[in-house]
């Protein structure tokens, strides 16, 4: 579920134009090309909403078929580190820049994901990656769901509410 989250706001940023990747990238950070997003996660607490994360039930008015409904709540604190390379072209500046978008940015998150709080760091010069960085934080809701329905036994798994691709759209 946590990946569904963190998926969904680096393509929110990359739709965007920002260049946006999952922390911990299976290739080396660019040193040099721009500003660039590690998205990554601070925290994430899993809740069940009711006994055995039941909601209810929901009948399809055509076909009068019912399934069950079941929930997740997930509360993530997502980490967003703004880097920008140290040159005359980037610098303290395009990183203060580039965070002040992602911000912008993060209001307009896919509606399974419900914003409490975004914070903004200053920038700072990290000697040892070469790079100016700024950490933007985003505490947010996620809620999940997943359907069984008579014919079916069991579920696969959780599908973030609202989230382009869910089954509600």
């Amino acid at each position: 579920m946590l990946n569904a989250v963190l998926d969904a706001v680096t393509k929110t940023l990359v739709s965007a134009g920002v260049n946006a990747f999952r922390e911990f990238p299976d290739r080396d950070l660019p040193s040099s090309g721009g500003t660039f997003v590690c998205v990554g996660s601070d925290e994430c607490i899993c809740r069940s909403p009711g006994f055995g994360d039941y909601l209810g039930v929901r009948t399809d008015l055509l076909s009068g078929a019912v399934t069950e409904l079941f929930g997740k709540r997930l509360e993530v604190t997502l980490c967003l580190e703004v880097f920008s390379p140290y040159n005359p072209s980037f610098g303290e500046k395009a990183c203060a820049l580039c965070a002040d978008k992602v911000t912008e940015i993060l209001g307009g998150l896919p509606s399974g994901l419900r914003v409490i709080q975004i914070t903004r760091e200053g920038v700072t010069a990290d000697e040892e990656l070469s790079l100016f960085r700024c950490v933007c934080s985003l505490r947010c809701l996620a809620f999940f769901i997943a359907e069984k329905s008579e014919e079916r036994t069991e579920f696969l798994d959780f599908i973030m509410k609202g989230a382009i691709g869910s089954a509600n759209q």
